[in-house]
């Protein structure tokens, strides 16, 4: 079993068919006051309750078709009842679980009205005169008769509900509203595709994916920024009244002063001005003035198309607009015509030129998604950017919220193409993942593979075609690298929301299938790709053949085959509901009396995993996934096997010797495919020698040289051919042995696979002369690469380093390909081979480049960063980084030289910087004069680096990528003992209001260094991690935590101490043993892992018993601080859930709890104030015995309170009212009954709007007699320690 264990969508007896939501949103005090009316279609007649997601906030007024439901709400979020501690994070987990769960349990459950007629009746739901309809019941929420066949429609019920949320925890997020956050005050809703409790946790709904209805938002708003600053008496009792039924609430709660208006923070005059806007989900419909509230606008948007909650949503803020449409290409505008789609970003002010700049593509990709794809879902497209968002980007109805850390100045490239992918898919999922959803879980997949390939077709369209190929030759190898133990594609789907690794190896490898079912289906004949299955799914769910707008996988499958004319059925079970990949071997042999080439290709994936396993080599634990690993460990998951064989089509290409190609297409059919291929050629192979001539030739020729066919054999890597260059570069040629070898093959070279369908490594048995015919004279890029990624296998050579130098300086090549050249050749920089390929480098760089940086050429300037790195890499046989790489490096970064630069190169002075740190952690040498000249380099270097540190103090970088690169720099260091470890360069950067990025990074360093064992730096990193303002700042720190608690646990943040020589103690092999043991088991077994990582932090012992009391815990920080993580106010459930964790993580759960109970104190004075309103006055003093009290029933034993009880976690029995006797008098109830108490016997009692009388266990009448209840209203004065609560 590889997933868990397959539910349907939760099916309702009722479907909603449209919502009208109000919201008035106050920054002041972060609250919001609204109302919604959900119109609500019952699906059967024996309709009785409405289950209702609202997460956070009270209910003012609810009715349904007029009348008053029954309610139970529960609003429960952190810890209540016993003092729980972290040894009790089991019975806060399984709430917090309902909330996080795919499909979350409501907190609002209504019970349909009874009518007022006698005899009691519950509201019935009668059958519509307009009860036969001939549509589908899935999209109007009607229900077919199984009798008849006809569509039956029931009386629609109108469910209203008036709510207030204050102290907002999550739903949406406020900026710049804390006095000491100096940002422009907005918020924003934290919107996500497919995690529900986000929508519900801003208004009641149906919080699901699948319930889809139209919505109708309207938003209330500050007029200005100063007045989203100001606290105004008057409007706030004023929306108390219309709330409340005008029963005022304390305005004390809004900590206010006595002043009629106070702002939470200054702003300048002409800040205060600024108008605010918002940017909601939906048709913008108007935008007025609040009638009821100067200081107030009103804006409105609708929804005309069906729409889930999770897809609504809203951004507030002194937001300016900027048009996209005006860097539309001209040549698409007249295309499209009346269709073009408005776009429009929205940007705090000042950023007006970052955010041109960062989305000056995206009106084109708009434009190729409707030319290509279909028509645009809605009517417009907006993108609103945003401080403190979760990720990069959230996606809503026609809208994208996007993060201003993606934001980058003109004078920046390194971010062009990443970014631009994310603006891209962002905008991609308002095709598929708004207007579209997957039918189920196992159809996610679909929905998230089909935007992320429509966002590399983009790509494509604005890079080109070696750009497009060449990123899904790396991503297909980053498959092959994830892809071991994880689940089916299908699978996965019931994974996503376990951990963010799920989906984003979902976003990885879904794609990449797609793109090469796209290449199987472009060779069928009359289709065009996946494009064009694509755009008419699209079509058909605007013609309503999608049920509900939802996509399923067979769906999909079925409308491949149908217009691609393929069977598609074994590629969908292979790549899409079974695991793994293939792994090839292939053998080839030429056979010259058949004059065929025998092949055999045999797929070893199975029997790999089955070695594995017999030898009981498990996959070691990684701490980058150690937390998914453990939450997959936590719900049972088991990966499946890794099916034996891989069945489909191959293209093989055979360069045979006259250079002609030749495809043969093979059907793989089983673990061992042979086969014979034809040879077609009937001449020799052409002399090496011979061809180098007529190269020469070639070159010294005129156009019909150029344009003859012998010299676009040699098209690549023909450059450094003179005699001065060879002899300058210490180039090498073949060997005469290995050219008369190269004359009698009967091939150029050999290409498996070359369409690129196949998500597979490759071991293929080829000469290294025909990987150089392949880089040289193939001109596809994954060719190209192959080559590469193949010659790095061969033992090194100095010819390998000549084909890899003139690969490099060869500006006809992709890009990629020189710096995956240039990355090989650190192989040939050895001793052995007289550092040849240190020399190469060396000599490129100083050719290409030199000291003065010019980045106008971009693929040159990718170069430019990998060749210091490279150097970098370079070691000496005793594995010492060489004073000749390690000076080349910093020689670049003394000399760096960008005055006449035009672009930034903060991210080149990153890379020298890291390239440097690197050579700076080798252990010195032994001897003292190499040990000296270390420590001189190291000097030299720190003062190098802390001059970049100090420049990003004046002047910041971009991201103060300076400061980070050298906070790496010194954490590396510390880390190999280089210079002493100080946490006082790190924590400066961790205070309140440093840059997020500086944050981070200074916690991951510290983190690193110190590790989570270190007991004052984990309570203050919890304490932060739980605070924080940013929502991304807290999801990193988490990431952090997770990594660092995975290195722990596995035993990787040990210092490895070095061999020593000498005399073994006899005797001492089975302790030795016994410790290699519990090594290998730490890190390969979760359940080991988790042990190891108890005892390190010394947190729990499995030996020892649970302790019962804190007194037994031992005095360790992380224990209480953990937990005080676990009930902050400012993390939301998900966040909790995650530090629920660790929790469990680190220790076992107990079964007991300590209760506190404080003594009540004895009332000093009681007044009666009339009109129902009693003053109690406590005393200092404390009562421990109940009082006999006229309400003591006859009986009762009496109590001694002891300061504290043990009692075991039960569930206790539900709150008990009693009702107080009209013969007593106000100021005796007052004096004796009045005052709270603990609960005593199990039962609370408690007067109706009071605290609870101190009282034993008391019934509801005294001596028999009726009693008459007494509705009694206290107010408190003098409240302090002990007081009731």
């Amino acid at each position: 079993m590889d997933s868990m264990e397959e539910d349907a969508i939760p099916a309702l007896d009722f479907k909603v068919s449209h919502q009208t939501l109000l919201l008035d949103v106050n920054f002041a005090d972060r609250s919001i006051v609204g109302s919604t009316t959900i119109i609500i279609d019952p699906l059967t007649s024996d309709l009785k309750e409405l289950p209702i997601n609202f997460r956070q906030g009270r209910i003012t007024r609810l009715q349904i078709n007029g009348r008053a439901p029954s309610t139970k709400h529960d609003t429960w979020w952190k810890a209540k009842g016993p003092q729980f501690t972290s040894r009790q994070w089991d019975e806060v987990q399984d709430k917090v679980e309902k909330r996080t769960s795919r499909d979350p349990e409501p907190e609002l459950i209504l019970t349909l009205p009874k009518k007022p007629d006698r005899p009691p009746q519950k509201l019935k739901l009668k059958i519509r005169d307009d009860a036969y309809d001939v549509d589908s019941g899935a999209r109007n929420g009607t229900i077919s008769d199984s009798r008849s066949g006809e569509v039956l429609k029931f009386t629609q019920l109108e469910l209203k509900i008036d709510f207030v949320i204050e102290n907002l925890r999550e739903g949406l997020q406020f900026v710049g509203v804390d006095e000491t956050d100096l940002r422009y005050p907005h918020a924003f809703t934290t919107n996500n595709q497919l995690v529900a409790g986000k929508a519900c946790a801003l208004f009641p709904c149906i919080d699901s994916l699948w319930s889809r209805h139209t919505f109708e938002l309207t938003v209330k708003f500050p007029k200005t920024l100063g007045d989203a600053v100001r606290i105004d008496k008057d409007s706030v009792i004023e929306n108390d009244i219309k709330l409340n039924n005008g029963k005022k609430r304390k305005f004390s709660e809004f900590r206010m002063s006595a002043s009629q208006s106070t702002r939470i923070r200054n702003l300048s005059s002409q800040d205060e001005l600024l108008e605010m806007t918002v940017v909601g989900a939906g048709d913008f419909v108007s935008e007025d003035a609040d009638a009821g509230n100067p200081h107030k606008k009103v804006s409105k948007f609708v929804s005309a198309s069906p729409v889930s909650p999770l897809h609504i949503g809203f951004m507030i803020g002194p937001f300016q607009r900027l048009d996209i449409t005006k860097f539309r290409d001209p040549a698409d505008e007249d295309k499209l015509g009346q269709s073009a789609v408005p776009i429009a970003a929205y940007h705090l002010p000042g950023r007006a030129e970052l955010v041109e700049n960062t989305c000056l593509p995206l009106a084109n990709i708009l434009d190729y998604y409707t030319l290509t794809f279909g028509s645009y879902p809605f009517s417009e497209y907006r993108l609103c950017f945003v401080d403190d968002l979760a990720d990069d980007t959230a996606e809503m109805l026609s809208a994208s919220i996007c993060s201003n850390r993606i934001l980058y100045p003109e004078n920046i490239i390194d971010f062009l193409n990443d970014t631009t992918r994310v603006l891209a898919h962002s905008l991609a999922c308002q095709w598929i993942g708004i207007d579209i959803i997957p039918a189920n879980w196992s159809d996610v997949w679909a929905v998230v593979g089909i935007s992320y390939f429509m966002a590399d077709l983009a790509m494509k369209k604005l890079c080109g075609n070696n750009e497009y190929r060449f990123w899904q030759k790396k991503q297909a190898g980053l498959v092959c690298q994830e892809d071991v133990d994880r689940p089916s594609l299908s699978n996965l789907g019931s994974w996503v929301l376990l951990d963010q690794k799920e989906l984003d190896f979902m976003a990885l490898k879904a794609p990449v299938v797609l793109f090469i079912l796209d290449r199987r289906m472009a060779k069928s004949s009359g289709s065009s790709g996946l494009t064009r299955i694509i755009s008419r799914i699209f079509l058909n769910a605007k013609a309503g053949d999608l049920p509900n707008g939802t996509l399923s996988t067979s769906y999909f499958a079925r409308t491949c085959e149908k217009i691609g004319h393929l069977k598609l059925e074994v590629f969908f079970n292979q790549w899409v509901k079974n695991v793994g990949f293939p792994k090839f071997y292939v053998q080839q042999k030429f056979n010259k009396k058949k004059m065929v080439l025998e092949m055999a290709i045999k797929q070893e994936q199975a029997q790999i995993q089955a070695q594995a396993q017999a030898s009981h080599q498990e996959r070691p634990l990684n701490p980058d996934t150690f937390m998914r690993d453990f939450k997959e460990d936590e719900v049972g998951f088991v990966p499946n096997s890794v099916q034996p064989a891989f069945l489909g089509p191959m293209t093989i290409r055979i360069h045979e010797a006259d250079g002609t190609p030749y495809e043969h297409i093979v059907e793989l059919q089983g673990v061992t495919t042979k086969f014979d291929i034809p040879y077609n050629t009937k001449y020799k192979r052409l002399k090496r020698s011979r061809r180098q001539k007529e190269r020469n030739n070639a070159v010294t020729a005129g156009e019909e040289a150029a344009d003859s066919e012998e010299s676009l054999l040699y098209c690549l890597g023909d450059v450094l051919q003179s005699d001065e260059e060879v002899a300058e570069w210490q180039l090498t040629d073949w060997e005469k042995e290995m050219e008369t070898k190269m004359e009698n093959e009967s091939f150029e070279w050999i290409r498996l696979d070359a369409d690129f369908e196949w998500i597979c490594t490759i071991q293929c048995q080829m000469q290294p002369y025909m990987l150089v015919s392949q880089l040289q004279q193939d001109r596809d890029v994954v060719a190209q690469y192959e080559a590469i990624q193949s010659i790095r296998q061969i033992p090194p050579h100095p010819i390998m380093s000549t084909i890899f130098v003139r690969t490099v300086m060869d500006k006809r090549y992709f890009y990629g390909i020189r710096v995956a050249a240039a990355e090989a050749l650190v192989l040939c920089a050895t001793d052995l081979l007289q550092w040849i390929g240190l020399h190469h480098l060396e000599m490129a760089f100083k050719k290409l480049f030199g000291y003065s940086n010019d980045f106008s050429d971009r693929a040159a300037y990718y170069l430019q960063k990998t060749i210091p790195r490279i150097v970098a890499n370079v070691r000496d046989g005793a594995k010492q980084p060489t004073k000749r790489a390690r000076e080349f490096v910093l020689e670049k970064l003394k000399l760096n030289d960008n005055s006449s630069n035009p672009y930034s190169d903060a991210y080149y002075i990153k890379i020298l910087i890291e390239s440097l740190t690197s050579n700076l952690v080798a252990p010195f040498h032994d001897d003292e004069d190499l040990r000296e000249d270390d420590i001189l380099f190291l000097k030299a270097a720190l003062d190098e680096i802390e001059r970049y540190q100090r420049i990003d103090l004046w002047e910041s970088s971009h991201h103060n990528i300076y400061t980070i690169a050298a906070l790496r720099c010194k954490k590396h260091l510390m880390k190999a003992k280089k210079i002493p470890p100080r946490m006082e360069e790190f924590l400066p950067y961790t205070k309140s209001g440093s840059s997020e990025f500086l944050s981070v990074e200074a916690f991951k360093c510290m983190l690193e260094i110190f590790t989570v064992k270190n007991k004052a730096l984990l309570p203050y990193f919890l304490q932060v991690l739980s605070t924080d303002r940013s929502p991304h700042v807290r999801q990193e720190l988490f990431k952090i935590l997770g990594q660092n608690l995975g290195y722990v646990a596995t035993g990787m943040h040990k210092t490895k101490k070095p061999q020593t020589t000498g005399l073994t103690i006899e005797g001492d092999d089975s302790t030795l043993l016994q410790t290699r043991q519990e090594d290998l088991k730490r890190k390969t077994s979760m359940a080991g892992a988790i042990d190891a990582l108890r005892l390190e932090l010394e947190t729990d012992d499995p030996l020892k018993p649970i302790p019962q009391t804190p007194a037994d815990e031992p005095s360790e920080p992380l224990f209480s601080a953990l937990w005080k993580a676990v009930q902050s106010p400012h993390i939301n459930f998900l966040e909790q859930r995650d530090l629920l964790l660790i929790c469990q993580m680190l220790y076992r759960p107990s079964r007991s709890a300590v209760v506190k109970l404080t003594y009540p104190r004895v009332p000093e004075r009681v007044i009666h104030e009339g009109d129902g309103y009693i003053i109690i006055r406590l005393s200092d003093r404390f009562r421990t015995e109940p009082l006999q009290t006229r309400l003591q029933p006859p009986g009762a034993k009496k109590i001694s309170l002891p300061t504290a009880y043990n009692l075991a976690i039960d569930p206790l029995p539900a709150p008990k009212k009693i009702k107080v006797q009209r013969t007593a008098t106000p100021a005796s109830i007052g004096s004796s009954a009045a005052v709270a108490s603990p609960t005593a016997g199990g039962v609370t009692i408690k007067a109706e709007g009071s605290p609870a009388p101190s009282v034993g266990a008391a019934s509801a009448s005294s001596q028999g007699q009726k009693a008459k209840p007494l509705k009694l209203k206290f107010r408190l004065s003098g409240a302090g320690s002990g007081s009731p609560s």
